[in-house]
Formats: structure tokens, C-alpha cells, sequence
């Protein structure tokens, strides 16, 4: 069973749709697979500071409204992990969320799924100011 509680191939999604909308598709996994988004994850920069990075690099004009409509309907959940999720809050155990994804993710995948009920604890890389295996000195 694949850990994760969303379809891999989501965030593919979301990045292919993006590169629709721009010449420089060549450095979509850069964008958001580089520096400025372990900054963003780990709260080094603001929400609005990467978004426009994301916009100014790949020369895009959508808003920040439409970027995350597109995020949110990239993404499928994955029923496995949901379903083993949800048995095992049933059978008494707490569960907790780590995870590096980043606020605008969280919170929008959050108002398409409303996936959060299903974690008694959540521990957020840009809560802490960390990503996960990493050691903070």
C-alpha cells in the first residue's frame, strides 16, 4: 500500500495543467521542487512571496485564486490509506500527520477533502520551521 493519503500523481497534475500556461514548462519541477520551496515549506519566506516567484519565473498571470482551484482539483485521494486511517481511529489508536507540504496545499486540499478530522495530532514543516529528516541543531 502506497503511504500516502493522496495520489501520488497529483501534484504532477497540478504541475502539467500549470504548464499550459507557460513557455518555461522546462522549469516547473525546478519552481517547485528548488530552493524557494524549502523556504516556503519551512516558513523562510511568506505565502505571497513564493507565489510570486512561482509567477514572476514562469512568467504566468494566473492569480493566486486560480493557481489553487487548479491545485485542489489535481489532486485524488487515496481510499486506501483514508479507509486504514479512519479503522484504525476506529479501534482507539491516535494518528498523526507529518508532513513537508506546504500551507497553501494543506489548506486547500483541506477545503476540497476535509482530511484533517481524521488526525488527532498534525505536525507541519512550516509550523516548526523544519523538513522532515532533517535534524534542526
Amino acid at each position: 500500500m502506497d503511504p500516502l493519503l493522496f495520489a501520488e500523481q497529483s501534484f504532477r497534475r497540478f504541475k502539467f495543467q500549470l504548464a499550459e500556461y507557460t513557455d518555461h514548462n522546462y522549469i516547473i519541477d525546478e519552481v517547485f521542487h528548488g530552493s524557494m520551496m524549502v523556504e516556503f515549506k519551512t516558513s523562510s519566506i511568506t505565502e505571497e512571496m513564493f507565489w510570486k516567484y512561482v509567477r514572476q519565473t514562469l512568467e504566468i498571470t494566473l492569480t493566486d485564486v486560480e493557481m489553487f482551484k487548479m491545485l485542489r482539483e489535481s489532486y485524488l485521494v487515496n481510499v486506501d490509506v483514508e479507509s486504514y486511517v479512519r479503522k484504525i481511529r476506529a479501534a482507539g489508536y491516535m494518528t498523526c500527520l507529518c508532513s513537508n507540504n506546504f500551507i497553501a496545499r494543506i489548506r486547500e486540499l483541506e477545503k476540497e477533502f476535509a482530511f484533517l478530522k481524521h488526525f488527532d495530532t498534525k505536525i507541519f514543516s512550516y509550523d516548526i520551521g523544519v523538513l522532515k529528516h532533517n535534524i534542526k541543531p
